[in-house]
Parts: structure tokens; C-alpha cells; sequence
């Protein structure tokens, strides 16, 4: 039976509490009952979001449109039930995508500003190196001025250069090896810019398991949060639950180490109870937001009736398995708390130092020792439940990064960032386009519609008029075999009282009809092609950009086309870039805690296929040094290559 928990234990319990299956079991339950009540302020609702995912793969949802061209329910018209989505919009979105994969984007790893000693270890490095040089120009009998002025120079720019600092040069060669390893652009970072322009957010999972780096792009449709305020990237993060389907196998394949002969023999079991005519296991209807819907082919929808799926705050279901036999996976993240000890000490030099301890640690002060007070801190939990009642892996995340200046300050083992103005709902390029893309549909079937009903030129006559020898059959057939249409103007015709009377010469003569629809066709395109110029206007995108330059347009108009539609979108980007400097910074981070547990050489080949090689020296310098990431802006970039370009060809 599903365990109503709608309040989260609390976190301010001892170790010993966390431990018992008890508190873990009911914090994975509290959340995921609290994610049906996850924070809206910011984030867009999970019907919006699979209604944007469905329209970039063509499917169009007429309740949505309905509610954009009729917002007040007025019943202004009927729409067809097949209508078909051209997906106008999604070429903007596309655009954008390639020029993501295509921008230049460059990182440098340097010196934290908080790691004071290994930046004054680094200028006593230098100010050696300088010593050594003026005792060898002292010493020498054969001085040169201008071969000690070069020489000058010349250890100037080494000694401001990365590649003096030897901690530095090997964090870079770390990052730059990971960033590469795991193709973080290709599968998280070009997938997640698409997920920002479709649903207004984006998430990578960054962590430590199994002694290795996992690094992964989250859906945005599966993913519910709860958020601090109106935080709009995780440092507003209190709790996260990520609900996916999985088969036995791929769930052997992640926890193989947890998982006991009777937890799987009991999910097999389970999986054919739920395939079969009733399912074992289903929610109650609760909740008002709904979001863990479940597939419209699942056993719980097939026996039960749901409510359609709607952004309004309706009750829901979700199951434990779906028709297919996959088991859901629930994984959950959580904010928790932890008791430590500020310990005060002396050392050998007789100063009085302090020191952070766990919360069992026993003060010694027969050495001088005593506690100064307690604290707690922040840390982070994670946790999964596996179908309805397996709980595994309820730990804290065993490291995050944290700051030399706040030890209470960890970051979550997820980056993730909203697209919003201030405190506004979030909202993406295919929100901002996707009325356009409706009403150029609804027009786009009414011009199908008037095709249709085009036809040839219609003669109307009266059957009178055939010739007394021939058939109607026969008739049509001499007509269109020889294109000659006799008539006999003075055949008798019927009178209205039935009588037969004698035609008169010439006064019944055929009629044409017309039934072109070249007018209206023509209405119709102009109002599209209207359409699409509005999109281009709201959406930043414009014909130039896309490639769509008419014959009659100057260069220089189409190139300030270009720049302005490029400073129109520059947002996107912009965001995108301080996200992805997030992501490279926990990377380091965890790369430099797993480097420390496991030192090893790294060997990788750079872009141009030359071989870079991290060194012990650089190895050493890495594990006792903290460290800061800068990112070039691609914009910046694009800036200086153009006028590089320009400059190069007024030089040819």
C-alpha cells in the first residue's frame, strides 16, 4: 500500500537516525509525494513542456491550440481533427542549435583567489626565477645588454604564462581530458541547449560512482524540483526527484552490488501481476498538479478512468511499471543536514588553532583540546526506490566540492538553470513561437481545404439541346474525343403545363461556370507569408539568418540583418555559457577528488592530434590546489574572427 508521507522527516537528527531504514524510507516517500506540489513560480508545467516536446517531433495537440486562439472559450470555431503540424518554428530552433555546435567555446583553468598559499608559493617560484637570473648576468664576464633585455623578456613571459604554474598547467590538462573522455559537448552540452530552447530549462548530473566521474544529461519532462524562492539554477535546489523506466536487466546493471536474489525475484514477480488484467500496484487519486502522469498504454490507464492531461490542476496517477514491463526508478536528492564539533587545539608551536571534526569525535583535553561550539552544516543525500517498495543506496553523495571559505557550502550533484526574466515563469523559444506555428497550420488547412474544392470549368446546358440521334453518354464522348459541341437550338422543350411547344431559334445557349479559388488561395498565402515575417520579428530569427535572401537585397543590408538577428537570440547563449561553466567547474572538482583517491597518468590527443601527457609534477601540484574556471564568450569570439575576416579581405 503507498505510504502518504507529505512532510519531510526531519533533517536535524543524528547519524545514527539517517542510518535506520526507517527515516531513509520515509524521506524518499515524503518527496516523492511533495513533488505533485513542486514549485511553479518558476519552472513551466509538464504539460507545457511535452506539448513543446511533441510539436518539435511534428505531433500536434488541439486542446493547446484551442486554448491559444481561444483563450476566453468562446467557441469562435471548430478545428479538424487531423489537422497537420508544418512545423515552421522548428527551424529556428534548429538554427540555433548548429550554431551552438559550431561556436568556438574555450576554457582555462587558474588559482583560486581563496588558495592564498599556493598563489604565494607561486610568486616565491617567481621571484627565484628572477634571483637566478641577475646572479647569472652578474656573474657573467661576456654580458650582452640586448641578450639580457631579451632574456628578460622572454622569462617575464614565461613566468606569467600557465604553463609556469605547474598546478595550473596540470588542472587544465585534467579538465581538458575529461572534457574529452566523456564527450560532454556532443552528449550534454549540445542536447541541453535544445532542451533550454524547448522546455526552458536544462540539467547535467555530475557525480562520483563507482569511482569514476558520471556525467549525464537529464530529461527536463522528468525531472520535478523543489526550489528556494524564486532560485532559478540549484543554488536554490532543497530537493529533486527524477523518475525514469527501466528494464530488470539495465537496473542489474546499475546496482548489482545492492540488489538481493529475492528483491529481483520479487520485481519479476510483480511485472507479470501488473501485465495481466488488473495491476498490482497504482496510485491513489491525489495531489493537485499531477505531474508524474503515467503512459496513456500503461495497465493502470487501461483499468482505470484518468482524467486528460491538461495544464489545469488535476489529480493523476502513476504506476510502478508499465504495460511493457519496465519498472520505475525513482531517484532523489535531497538537502540534508549534518552536526560537526569546532575543536580548538594548540600546535607544536604552542598556537592555537581550530579544527572541524564529526559529531562523535571525543575532545582530548588532557592535549590541550576543547570544543568551541557546534554546528551544523548542509549535506547532500541521495536515495532510490525501485517499483513500490525496494529503497537502495539512501547515502550522503560521498563529495561535491566545497569551499575553502563556507564549509557548509555544497553544491548539488546537478547543474540545472531556468530561462526566465527576474521572478516570471520561465520561458522558452517555442513558447514564444508557438502561437505563430498554430495559426500558420489553421491557415494552411483552410488553403488545403480550397485546393480541394478547385475544379474545371464547368458548361452548364440544357439536355434539349442534344441532337435527337445521339445518347447523353454518346453525346460527352463526341465532345471530348473531337472538342465540337453540336447543339439543335430548335428541339422541342417541355412548357410548365407539360406541353410540348417548339423551341425558339437561338434563346437557350450554354452557361460556364467558374469554380476558381486563385483569389481566396491568394488571401491566404500573403496572410501566412505574414505570419512567418511576425515569427522572425518575435523570435529573433530572421530570412537572412536562415539563408533566405532575395535577389533585389544589398549586401550590406543582409549582413546588418544578420548582426541584428544575432543580437536578438544572444541571450540564449549567454545563459547556456554560464551554465556550462558550472558544469566544467564540478567536473574539475570531482575529477581532482577522484585524482586524489586514484593518482594516474592521463594521456589524451588534443583537436590538432597532438599528444598531451600529465606529468607526477603536475599531478601533485593539482591534488594541493584549489581552483577557478573561466570560460570565453563565443559571442566575444565571433566578434574578433569578423573583423579578423573583414580585415583579410580588404588586404587581398
Amino acid at each position: 500500500m503507498y505510504n502518504r508521507i507529505f512532510t519531510a522527516p526531519s533533517q536535524l537528527v543524528q547519524d545514527s537516525v539517517k542510518k535506520t531504514k526507517k527515516w531513509q524510507q520515509n524521506t524518499i516517500d515524503a518527496f516523492e509525494s511533495l513533488v505533485l506540489f513542486e514549485n511553479r513560480q518558476i519552472k513551466n508545467s509538464y504539460y507545457n513542456k511535452v506539448t513543446n516536446y511533441n510539436l518539435k517531433r511534428g505531433i500536434l495537440n488541439m486542446n493547446d491550440v484551442e486554448k491559444v486562439v481561444d483563450p476566453y472559450g468562446l467557441g469562435l470555431g471548430t478545428f479538424p481533427a487531423r489537422m497537420e503540424h508544418k512545423g515552421v518554428g522548428n527551424s529556428k530552433i534548429d538554427l540555433l542549435v548548429g550554431e551552438h555546435m559550431k561556436r568556438k567555446f574555450d576554457f582555462r583553468v587558474i588559482r583560486s583567489s581563496s588558495d592564498q598559499q599556493g598563489i604565494r608559493e607561486v610568486e616565491e617560484a617567481k621571484l627565484q626565477e628572477y634571483q637566478k637570473f641577475f646572479a647569472e648576468q652578474i656573474q657573467n664576464p661576456n654580458f650582452d645588454q640586448a641578450l639580457a633585455e631579451k632574456r628578460l623578456k622572454e622569462l617575464e613571459e614565461y613566468t606569467n604564462s600557465s604553463f609556469f604554474d605547474v598546478a595550473e598547467r596540470g588542472a587544465n590538462k585534467l579538465l581538458k581530458y575529461l572534457y574529452k573522455y566523456y564527450y560532454v559537448k556532443d552528449l550534454v552540452f549540445d542536447p541541453a541547449f535544445e532542451d533550454a530552447l524547448i522546455a526552458a530549462e536544462q540539467y547535467c548530473f555530475i557525480e562520483e560512482m563507482g569511482g569514476e566521474v558520471s556525467i549525464r544529461k537529464g530529461d527536463p519532462t522528468r525531472i520535478f524540483t523543489i526550489m528556494n524562492g524564486h532560485a532559478t539554477n540549484e543554488s536554490g535546489l532543497e530537493a529533486l526527484v527524477e523518475v525514469t523506466y527501466h528494464t530488470i536487466s539495465s537496473l542489474v546493471d546499475l546496482f548489482h552490488d545492492f540488489l538481493t536474489k529475492d528483491q529481483l525475484k520479487e520485481l519479476e514477480d510483480y511485472r507479470g501481476y501488473n501485465s495481466g488484467p488488473m495491476p498490482y500496484f497504482n496510485y491513489p487519486m491525489y495531489g493537485h498538479i499531477g505531474e508524474l502522469a503515467i503512459p496513456s498504454d500503461s495497465a493502470t490507464a487501461r483499468v482505470q478512468e484518468l482524467m486528460p492531461l491538461g495544464d489545469l490542476d488535476l489529480p493523476m496517477f502513476s504506476s510502478y511499471f508499465d504495460a511493457r514491463g519496465n519498472i520505475r526508478l525513482l531517484h532523489c536528492i535531497w538537502r540534508s543536514k549534518r552536526k560537526i564539533k569546532l575543536v580548538k587545539y594548540l600546535d607544536e608551536n604552542g598556537v592555537e588553532l581550530l579544527k572541524y571534526e564529526h559529531q562523535k569525535y571525543v575532545v582530548d583535553e588532557a592535549n590541550g583540546e576543547f570544543l568551541e561550539r557546534e554546528e551544523w552544516i548542509n549535506e547532500w543525500w541521495r536515495g532510490y526506490k525501485i517499483g513500490a517498495n525496494i529503497y537502495i543506496k539512501a547515502e550522503p553523495i560521498p563529495y561535491l566540492g566545497n569551499s575553502l571559505d563556507n564549509i557548509s557550502k555544497q553544491e548539488p550533484p546537478v547543474v540545472l538553470q531556468f530561462y526566465n526574466t527576474n521572478s516570471s515563469r520561465a520561458q522558452s523559444l517555442m513558447d514564444i513561437i508557438k502561437p505563430y506555428d498554430y495559426l500558420y497550420n489553421i491557415f494552411d488547412y483552410k488553403r488545403q481545404v480550397l485546393v480541394n474544392l478547385m475544379l474545371p470549368d464547368i458548361v452548364q446546358f440544357p439536355t434539349s439541346m442534344i441532337p435527337d440521334n445521339m445518347t447523353l453518354h454518346e453525346f460527352l464522348n463526341y465532345v471530348t474525343s473531337t472538342a465540337f459541341m453540336p447543339m439543335d437550338p430548335t428541339a422541342e422543350v417541355m412548357t410548365p403545363k407539360g406541353l410540348q411547344a417548339a423551341g425558339t431559334y437561338n434563346t437557350i445557349t450554354p452557361n460556364r461556370l467558374s469554380s476558381n479559388q486563385s483569389g481566396p488561395i491568394s488571401v491566404l498565402n500573403n496572410v501566412m507569408q505574414d505570419i512567418i515575417r511576425t515569427m522572425d520579428i518575435v523570435s529573433g530569427v530572421t530570412q537572412q539568418r536562415q539563408g533566405a535572401i532575395s535577389s533585389t537585397e544589398l549586401v550590406g543590408n543582409v549582413e546588418r540583418a544578420v548582426t541584428q538577428s544575432s543580437l536578438t537570440t544572444e541571450r540564449w547563449f549567454a545563459k547556456n555559457e554560464f551554465f556550462k561553466e558550472r558544469c566544467l567547474k564540478r567536473i574539475l572538482d570531482i575529477g581532482i577528488h577522484i585524482l586524489r583517491k586514484n593518482p594516474k597518468k592521463l594521456s589524451f590527443l588534443m583537436d590538432d592530434f597532438t599528444k598531451e601527457i600529465m606529468t607526477d609534477e603536475e599531478i601533485n601540484g593539482v591534488l594541493l590546489a584549489d581552483f577557478d574556471l573561466m570560460v570565453s564568450r563565443s559571442s566575444d569570439d565571433a566578434m574578433l574572427l569578423q573583423m579578423i575576416e573583414q580585415n583579410f579581405s580588404q588586404a587581398v
